[in-house]
């Protein structure tokens, strides 16, 4: 079983992906950017992702709760940060409280 994320260990990772360089080592595709903006958008917020399936994937995490989401999306960012060797990213969510 995975662990548990609290909403500032949530924050702190949602933020590692808003600022994430289009050519930096994590490179997400749509499906990457969709489930975290469906997750991000359960667990209240707003990124600036175009078209449909915004909607899409919101309404696809409708049976989501919000600590289920927040828990959901860090565990979904931390394989890539480790892939990516990104320890200090990792450490800030980890250290979040």
């Amino acid at each position: 079983m995975s662990e548990t994320y609290t909403k500032a260990q949530f924050q702190a990772a949602a933020n590692i992906v808003t600022k994430l360089p289009k050519d930096g080592p994590i490179k997400l595709g749509n499906d990457d950017k969709l489930q975290f903006y469906g997750l991000y958008k359960r667990a209240p917020g707003m990124f600036d992702f175009e078209g449909k399936a915004k909607l899409k994937a919101y309404e696809e995490m409708s049976d989501v709760t919000p600590e289920q989401a927040w828990t959901r999306y860090v565990n979904k960012l931390l394989p890539l940060l480790e892939q990516a060797g990104d320890s200090a990213s990792i450490e800030v969510i980890k250290s979040a409280v």
